[in-house]
């Protein structure tokens, strides 16, 4: 059973900027190290890649990628990485149905459509951690929940400007996916 599902969002287009490709790399890396599952869209761009690099590692470690990594697709539509549980939805569900099933959010760029997502996570009472440095969505996410003045998300504003960065940027993330134990009343 994977430490928790954990979506990630952000930019659809084939040809993803430097910033947003690396970040998807090394999330999809992560996730995949600390034993998180992963949901996709099954999109080109963030989606395919962020699946690729999760289950290249997956595959290092010796775990199934079917069962760690979840696409949830219109019914009419493939994904456009072709592993794990592919799951078909309605055009009307697709958006929801991976938020209702995350236990948190990754947003990582996006132009549109990502920003809609992370508000919509977030009505649902899902964590949404914006990658700021990757601009788009992500970045206008960020700002609109005042993300610099918040402790935990602040720690994700970090220059991409190398690769050591990206894996710092992913180790970060995966510090603030883990769950934090219940703090019993009276203590």
């Amino acid at each position: 059973r994977p430490a928790g599902l954990i979506l990630v969002i952000g930019s659809g287009a084939f040809v993803l900027p430097e910033p947003v490709k690396s970040a998807s790399e090394a999330i999809g890396r992560e996730l995949a190290r600390w034993g998180f599952g992963l949901i996709g869209g099954g999109w080109q761009g963030v989606d395919y890649v962020t699946a690729d690099a999760y289950a290249r590692q997956l595959r290092l470690c010796g775990i199934d990628v079917l069962h760690a990594l979840l696409q949830v697709v219109p019914d009419d539509g493939q994904p456009d990485f072709k592993e794990g549980t592919i799951v078909h939805v309605t055009r009307t569900e697709w958006e929801r149905a991976p938020l209702q099933q995350a236990d948190a959010v990754v947003a990582i760029g996006g132009l549109g459509g990502t920003l809609s997502m992370c508000h919509m996570a977030a009505e649902l009472g899902k964590r949404v951690f914006p990658i700021p440095g990757s601009g788009g969505d992500a970045a206008a996410y960020f700002a609109d929940v005042q993300g610099s003045k918040n402790d935990s998300l602040a720690q994700l504003d970090i220059p991409l400007n190398s690769p050591k960065a990206f894996v710092q940027l992913a180790r970060t993330l995966m510090r603030l996916l883990v769950p934090r134990e219940p703090v019993a009343a009276g203590l």
